[in-house]
């Protein structure tokens, strides 16, 4: 019956150790995904102030090396010094833009370097620099143990031992055997009452260590470390409400302004030679203006990917999450409104281009775009085949016939009252179809071998 006893307690000691090991490997484990969600979003806002940094440094030599030499201001042409004296004596005639030139190429870039380097970046600076707690350094608790031990190793190996005589080591072996005897008297007749109290002991003792454990464990669990809760991104890009219109305003123009640049460059071999020397001085960094000019641009979409970045390690239950969520919403619908700007300003250039190549038909008209352009193969009803290049829009088909870069009308097609119908093959003509409308109906066919239709 002892024996049972005795292996049940023992399976029953067994089982509670496995249990106390698998506890603290999952508190463990979730204590390290805490940690590492925690390393991680301190990596994104540190990307996110580092980012801004440079994108700051970047407009301030952009203004500082080729806005404003090329806006006409005296005060900052004297940073020509980084340039070398063969440029500076190519550069000595005047290239001055216009105002109406300078503000299509640069827009409101000066603008936009104001309002980050003064409102955003020092915001970022005072929220993540002042509030950002240093961690702790483990290594230094060790290693000052680690010398403390081994400075009482070198005192133990240089103390010398004592001497003892022959005599006090005799009986001191005799009293070690007579205490050794008892010992073994003791411990036969009441080994059975020892092992219940040593057992109850043990287990006494494992249940207050395993609950002092799992109080620790929770403490250290519920710690979580400072940054978590003071560090407040999404509040600030909320505070900048007017960071949208100034970045529209910029995409708006900046086509135009890259145009306009351009068309400069090849007309004045002086400004050509400027942009020239400067994007192989030290400040440029052998970077064209286009290079610093499309910076603004790739902004927005930027900061949507760092933000969504330090979301994805932020807690549901931070009090940042709701607010970086908001703010990624907003940003996206910004850069899709800028888009969708962007794409209607390129669909109207398109009509205007058309426009000024085509006569005797109106092709800007309010609300109209161009969906598609091909050219077809025309069949008359005689039989003669002719090249016409066809133009759908969302309200009107039309076809023209083209000499040189010019296009000349021929008969338009109401979209709302037409449609397409396939017909057989000839031994002349392949993929040939026709266009049903109203008050005419034409006869095309596909240049190429593979059937195309207008959609």
């Amino acid at each position: 019956m002892n024996e049972t006893k005795k292996n049940e307690k023992e399976k029953e000691k067994e089982i509670t150790l496995i249990q106390t090991q698998l506890k603290r490997h999952l508190e463990l484990k979730n204590k390290n995904k805490l940690q590492f969600r925690f390393e991680n979003r301190e990596r994104g806002l540190d990307e996110l102030i580092s980012t801004e940094q440079t994108y700051c440094d970047r407009l301030k030599t952009l203004i500082k090396i080729f806005a404003n030499p090329l806006s006409g201001n005296t005060s900052t042409n004297q940073n020509s010094a980084t340039l070398s004296e063969s440029s500076k004596k190519r550069n000595n005639k005047k290239f001055d833009l216009s105002k109406l030139e300078y503000t299509t190429i640069f827009q409101n870039v000066e603008a936009i370097s104001d309002y980050h380097s003064k409102t955003i970046l020092t915001s970022l600076e005072e929220r993540l620099g002042r509030e950002r707690s240093q961690e702790p350094k483990l290594n230094e608790t060790n290693g000052n143990r680690q010398k403390h031990f081994e400075n009482e190793n070198k005192k133990v190996e240089f103390q010398p031992k004592e001497k003892t005589n022959k005599k006090e080591q005799e009986e001191k072996e005799k009293e070690n055997k007579i205490e050794n005897k008892t010992e073994n008297k003791i411990e036969n007749k009441t080994e059975n009452k020892i092992e219940n109290k040593i057992e109850n002991k043990i287990e006494n003792k494992t249940e207050k260590k395993e609950g002092k454990q799992k109080k620790e464990n929770k403490k250290q669990i519920e710690q979580k470390p400072k940054t978590k809760k003071t560090v407040l991104i999404g509040k600030c890009f909320q505070e900048w409400r007017i960071l949208p219109k100034l970045y529209k305003h910029y995409c708006e123009g900046y086509e135009e302004g890259l145009k306009l640049l351009t068309t400069l460059r090849e007309k004045r071999d002086n400004l050509q030679n400027f942009l020239m020397d400067t994007k192989h001085s030290q400040e440029a960094q052998n970077l064209d203006l286009t290079s610093f000019l499309i910076l603004p641009i790739q902004r927005l979409p930027r900061y949507n990917l760092l933000l969504s970045e330090i979301l994805k390690y932020t807690d549901e239950e931070h009090p940042d999450y709701q607010d970086i969520n908001e703010t990624i919403g907003y940003i996206q619908k910004v850069a899709n409104e800028i888009n969708q700007h962007l794409n209607f300003l390129e669909q109207q250039r398109e009509l205007y281009e058309l426009q000024s190549r085509m006569a005797k038909f109106k092709v800007v008209k309010n609300g109209r775009r161009l969906v598609r352009s091909q050219t077809f193969q025309k069949v008359s009803p005689y039989g003669v085949v002719q090249k016409r290049h066809f133009f759908l829009f969302n309200d009107v088909l039309i076809y023209c016939s083209k000499k040189f870069s010019k296009y000349k009308f021929k008969k338009s097609i109401d979209v709302n009252n037409s449609w397409i119908q396939d017909m057989p093959k000839t031994n002349k003509l392949k993929n040939v179809f026709l266009i049903v409308g109203q008050k005419k109906t034409l006869t095309v066919s596909a240049i190429n071998e593979k059937k195309t239709k207008m959609d």
